[in-house]
């Protein structure tokens, strides 16, 4: 198991991509549904440590917004994950 603090920050931004994802259902947002469930099923295995790759910082970086605040949420993470990953 990673780091209680790392656990705690993807239980946090977990959250908030699945609130994004229900603005997707009720029309509120347009970000891609397929890919915030890809997102959400990303930070389980990381939080499992099953995530050895981090395949979302693709296309949040090709697709979405440089000044979404939870693209740049997501994409800290991925570096104090990979920071740790490495770490090990």
């Amino acid at each position: 198991m990673c780091g209680l603090k790392l656990n705690e920050r993807i239980d946090k931004i977990e959250a908030e991509v699945n609130k994004e994802i229900q603005d997707v259902m009720d029309g509120k947002s347009v970000k891609n549904i397929n890919q915030l469930v890809g997102i959400v099923e990303e930070l389980r295995k990381m939080k499992n440590e099953e995530c050895l790759n981090i395949n979302y910082t693709r296309f949040i970086i090709d697709s979405w917004d440089y000044s979404d605040s939870l693209g740049i949420e997501l994409l800290d993470l991925a570096e104090s994950y990979k920071k740790i990953v490495k770490g090990k």
